[in-house]
């Protein structure tokens, strides 16, 4: 529950009925720990594992939903790049 959020933006995406957002967060847990969190969470909601590395998970529902997850060690933290697109 340490996170700082730094950059949170939402709006349309490049295509018709369809909305994007990207949140940018530094906090102490591990890359690991979030990389693990988000690949979990993806799962509860029934999204598909796409790419997974140890800084980096992305996962969809088809074509409906989709997330990237980033991780990068700054300054003694951990920064998070969370990028999420869904059809409205």
């Amino acid at each position: 529950a340490d996170a700082r959020v730094e950059t949170c933006v939402s709006g349309p995406a490049g295509e018709p009925h369809r909305e994007s957002g990207t949140v940018i967060y530094t906090t102490g847990a591990t890359p690991a720990a979030i990389i693990a969190w988000y690949r979990d969470k993806a799962a509860i909601d029934g999204l598909v594992p796409a790419l997974s590395t140890p800084s980096l998970f992305s996962a969809r529902d088809g074509g409906k939903r989709s997330m990237l997850a980033v991780v990068e060690t700054a300054r003694g933290a951990t920064k998070v790049t969370l990028n999420w697109g869904r059809d409205i």
